[in-house]
């Protein structure tokens, strides 16, 4: 039986569908069964194609797990540009068709082999124009989708991450793992890991661990969960879209969503939090020491594998991007990545773990650098030009960060009566939250600031667009895996009786 706002969906879907293609997701999947397939054996390393008013990016290096490169991101820059201007093009889709991997990183041995035939600037031009393509996706008035499905990493997570719209699969395992090689968690990490709930940025950001598809969706790095098996189907709908309109293509996506499940990384969310507030690496680690779990020692062992100045670079960084807007988020990783790249702990990293067969234990060169010596790099040389962004768009907040599940902050403030939409209304249930969370999410007043920072993403695309309105209207209520997710929140964060209802305990 469908609920008022799945059925609101469906009828916007279908008014947006061309009128001779049919709405079943049966037809959908013949369709795309019947299509041709990206050669894997195409010397292309980004396919594109056209489909309707679809426009589809296939990355295609299947032998390094698509592994990304300068010739790929000089194939996607110009031709997103194209696209945005095109009103041929209603929708963008990032997608791989290798069975294990979306992206598994940037290509960092090229770089840095380039650094050991002493040539650093072509290893730093590789980072320049990647941080200008993230920021282009980061900041497209088109509605993008990333289908994340596989091994997301690194390079990958930068062109993806940015997106409105980023589908999670089963096979989904994301990780930012360059602390391990002698870098930094870039291409806007610096923007989006201290924006996770509580300690979790620092926490990814410093371990690189690894997370499920289910565990991508609670912590708002996805925004949809859609079985791998539904992806092509999904392609094709979208393709068959006839306006341009984020709320358009989040009802096409919430029809082949599913919940994703319980998340793995909730059970570990107290210690993280827990020992991950502190602001020196000496303090996370000492933290680790005294909680004495199994979790505690195992994360504590990895810390201890790590580029000592990798880690205090992205504590470091992880702090400082909390103030940040996203253009000064890639501003300042061009600075801190030419610095860190010329450090002997890059060169070591990747060489020992990458590189060499089988891979060897990296003898890091930073562990007799002082803290004053290492926060000496955060700052960028005074010789270095400023990072080029393709476009002035910014914002301090992901416009579209309402088309995810709600964060913790989002469900305290419901919780506690300080969200304006609650008033005066006291929950007496965690069945309560959860409908309150069916019926209002997203909150009007995020969706109203989405879509303010939207059309000024608009304008600066083209100066006489139309200003988008009512678009709280069209995305509705009744997002699939709310109420799943805000019940494990509330279990996890609340006590319930029947004295005090529901009430916000949770306080690392």
């Amino acid at each position: 039986m469908y609920s008022r706002a799945a059925t609101s969906r469906v009828h916007l879907l279908a008014r947006s569908l061309r009128p001779s293609m049919s709405f079943s997701t049966s037809s959908a999947a013949a369709q795309a069964a019947s299509a041709p397939a990206a050669s894997s054996s195409s010397t292309l390393e980004v396919l594109q194609r056209k489909n309707l008013g679809g426009r589809i990016f296939t990355f295609n290096r299947p032998a390094v797990y698509n592994a990304l490169n300068l010739d790929m991101i000089r194939t996607m820059t110009p031709q997103l540009q194209a696209w945005e201007s095109s009103d041929m093009c209603n929708v963008v889709i990032l997608k791989s068709d290798h069975p294990k991997a979306f992206c598994a990183g940037g290509d960092v041995k090229t770089l840095v082999d380039h650094i050991k035939r002493g040539n650093p600037e072509q290893a730093t031009q590789f980072m320049k124009e990647e941080y200008a393509l993230n920021h282009l996706i980061a900041t497209t008035p088109k509605p993008y989708v990333a289908l994340i499905d596989g091994i997301t990493m690194g390079g990958g997570v930068g062109v993806s991450v940015h997106a409105p719209f980023r589908v999670a699969t089963e096979k989904t395992m994301f990780a930012m793992p360059e602390t391990a090689i002698g870098l930094f968690p870039d291409v806007g990490g610096t923007f989006f890991l201290p924006r996770l709930d509580g300690e979790l940025g620092t926490y990814l950001a410093l371990t690189g661990a690894r997370l499920t598809g289910s565990d991508v969706v609670a912590t708002r790095i996805a925004t949809h969960y859609v079985p791998s098996e539904r992806l092509p189907a999904l392609t094709e709908r979208l393709c068959e879209l006839e306006v341009s309109d984020w709320g358009v293509v989040n009802a096409a996506i919430e029809e082949f969503a599913e919940p994703a499940g319980p998340a793995s990384i909730d059970a570990h969310r107290a210690v993280i939090d827990k020992c991950f507030k502190h602001d020196s690496i000496d303090a996370i680690l000492k933290a680790l020491e005294q909680d004495g779990s199994d979790f505690a020692k195992k994360t504590l062992k990895t810390l201890q594998g790590m580029s000592p100045l990798s880690l205090h670079l992205t504590l470091r960084q992880v702090r400082k991007g909390k103030d940040l807007d996203i253009a000064s988020a890639f501003r300042f990783e061009w600075g801190l990545v030419n610095n860190i790249m010329r450090h002997p702990d890059f060169v070591e990293g990747v060489t020992a773990k990458l590189v060499n067969k089988p891979a060897t234990e990296p003898q890091w060169a930073s562990k007799t650098m002082s803290s004053a010596d290492m926060d000496a790099l955060v700052e960028p040389a005074s010789t270095l030009a400023p990072l080029p962004l393709l476009r002035a768009s910014t914002y301090d907040a992901y416009p579209h960060r309402f088309l995810a599940l709600p964060s913790e902050a989002d469900i305290r403030s419901v919780v506690r009566g300080e969200e304006p939409a609650v008033g005066d209304y006291a929950f007496e249930s965690r069945e309560a939250v959860e409908l309150w969370f069916a019926e209002h999410w997203p909150l009007r007043g995020l969706v109203a600031d989405g879509i303010a920072d939207l059309n000024a993403m608009r304008r600066n695309v083209t100066a006489d667009a139309q200003p988008l309105q009512n678009f709280e209207m069209q995305v509705g209520a009744g997002k699939i895996g709310v109420r799943e997710h805000v019940r494990a929140v509330v279990d996890r964060c609340c006590t319930v009786d029947e004295a005090n209802g529901v009430k916000w305990t949770y306080n690392p």
